[in-house]
């Protein structure tokens, strides 16, 4: 598949795991019982939307907490703030 340099792709080095904020595009990047760290990802076009989101990644976050996971803190990138790190 050709990517348009304004569409938003996930990779892991040189994998691509995810793009044009699809989920679940790659077999590398599920959920399995021996998952050590994960990241969930979000999108909103609205304030509407990013409410909503908002709800979801709180009780995403109240889950896993739940179950002893460590969790961090929600990022969010915009058109002003387009780049988010991921750290372990």
């Amino acid at each position: 598949m050709r990517l348009d340099p304004g569409i938003c792709v996930f990779a892991a080095g040189q994998e691509i795991l995810g793009w044009a904020l699809n989920h679940r595009d790659s077999q590398v990047a599920g959920l399995t019982p021996l998952t050590e760290t994960a990241v969930f990802l979000g999108e909103a076009v609205s304030t509407v939307h990013m409410e909503g989101l908002a709800c979801a990644a709180a009780e995403i976050v109240s889950v896993f907490k739940l179950a002893g996971a460590d969790v961090s803190k929600i990022a969010c990138a915009d058109r002003y703030a387009p780049d988010v790190a991921l750290t372990v």
